[in-house]
């Protein structure tokens, strides 16, 4: 359950991360990386998936403030 449910994460989170590269949105591409980075780092250690969810909200808060700039 926690790896079928990790992947889909990680699925979302790469279509997401696709999609916002190729959008007319200028972003600072750099940033948007790092958010990315810190997005697995944080899967990677979460335990629970109440953790997984928490890395998710906090992966696109990253990227919607990484968007907007």
């Amino acid at each position: 359950m926690k790896h079928s449910m990790l992947f889909a994460l990680i699925a979302i989170a790469g279509l997401g991360f696709s999609v916002a590269l190729t959008s007319p949105v200028q972003a600072n591409e750099t940033t948007c990386m790092a958010c990315y980075s810190d997005y697995k780092r944080c899967v990677t250690r979460a335990e629970t998936p109440e953790q997984e969810v928490a890395c998710d909200t906090r992966y696109h808060a990253c990227r919607r403030s990484c968007t907007a700039n």
